[in-house]
């Protein structure tokens, strides 16, 4: 009797012992995650991720935005001047700049204890930038997309770079991203054909525009707009395209929409363009400007370039939208900023307020 006893108390024991052990590995929490990036990349992280270098526009005003901006040990120097951004994240100026010219100090890199870089993809396309970045040995995802659809999945991989809190909160965003493209659709599905108006928009220069596969055609085309860069054949496969001034003649836009307020002003001021319907016809508009241009590339903030770009063309059509409503909702709501009246009224001249960064000599 005694034997079973002493038998039983042992394998209570070993049981015992592997039940904590199993505990413990459970409880233990992983070093590393696996996240794919925007160019198919399997990319190993770790699971917590401290520093990021954000050498693309995107994913530094993306982190800034969803409060993630103390994790930020680098990112290019056109986001320190944004005068929203700074209210945001008031350490912006102390975030080194490592990139110039479209060249990556990597020397710079290696000093900041990186643990993942967030790539444009035109570091990654250009061969001598993908090297150095091989050599360094850090861990890097590209950021990129061609359409709405991949760069709110370029929102979902930035957010889990950052971690779980500030993954919810780009959820949050990506949600809001989703409910506008999704009530834009049903009005514009309600404008006649014949109704939709041309427009061109020229980026950061009068002849740079949309090809048919690239973000700017995607939100222009979504607000019932006909992109007339974006629907010409030889565009089709373009992101952005160089056209020339006489095709832009030829397209004759109904309306002219700028990335730039000097480009506006260029083609109202300019000679060469007076005999431009849309120039004559007073119809060159500048696309506003909050945490960043609305619509270009680089921004966050896509859905407002779709609103604005809907409720400006047929206001008959989008009676329910109110745009001040929606952003200042959005910056309250999501980012936890407040938007006044004079912010709303600055951010639509497309003239937002830029500071010259302390950092020049960088």
């Amino acid at each position: 009797m005694k034997k079973s006893a002493s038998i039983l108390m042992v394998l209570c024991l070993l049981f015992f012992v592997c039940a904590c052990a199993t505990n413990d590995l459970s409880a233990a929490e992983p070093q590393y995650k696996t996240l794919i990036d925007c160019v198919g990349r399997q990319v190993t992280i770790p699971a917590e991720v401290r520093n990021i270098a954000a050498l693309d526009p995107f994913s530094a005003e993306l982190l800034i935005m969803i409060g993630a901006g103390d994790k930020l040990v680098a990112m290019p120097r056109g986001i320190q001047s944004n005068e929203m951004l700074r209210r945001i994240f008031a350490d912006i100026e102390n975030v080194a700049v490592v990139q110039q010219s479209g060249s990556i100090n990597a020397e710079a890199l290696m000093d900041l204890q990186v643990d993942v870089i967030l790539l444009k993809s035109d570091f990654y396309t250009a061969e001598a930038e993908k090297n150095k970045l091989e050599q360094v040995g850090l861990p890097f995802l590209v950021i990129d997309y061609l359409n709405m659809e991949e760069q709110i999945y370029a929102y979902q991989l930035v957010g889990e770079v950052a971690g779980e809190k500030f993954s919810l909160k780009t959820e949050q965003i990506c949600s809001f991203y989703r409910d506008t493209v999704d009530k834009i659709k049903v009005v514009a599905a309600q404008i006649p054909p014949k109704e939709r108006v041309n427009v061109y928009h020229a980026i950061n220069e009068v002849v740079r525009c949309d090809g048919g596969q690239s973000l700017g055609a995607d939100w222009t085309l979504t607000a019932a707009c006909n992109n007339v860069s974006a629907l010409d054949k030889a565009a089709l496969a373009a992101d952005d395209y160089y056209t020339t001034p006489e095709q832009i003649f030829v397209w004759d836009p109904d309306l002219i929409i700028c990335n730039e307020p000097s480009t506006a002003e260029y083609l109202q001021t300019q000679q060469r363009w007076q005999g431009l319907r849309a120039v004559y016809e007073d119809s060159v508009l500048t696309i506003p400007v909050a945490a960043s241009r609305w619509g270009q590339k680089g921004s966050t903030e896509t859905f407002f370039a779709l609103m604005w770009l809907a409720k400006t063309v047929y206001p008959a059509y989008f009676t329910q939208l109110d745009l001040q409503a929606e952003v200042s909702n959005y910056y309250r709501d999501i980012i936890g900023q407040e938007i006044s009246f004079t912010d709303y009224e600055q951010i639509l001249t497309g003239e937002w307020k830029r500071i010259a960064s302390k950092k020049s000599g960088q």
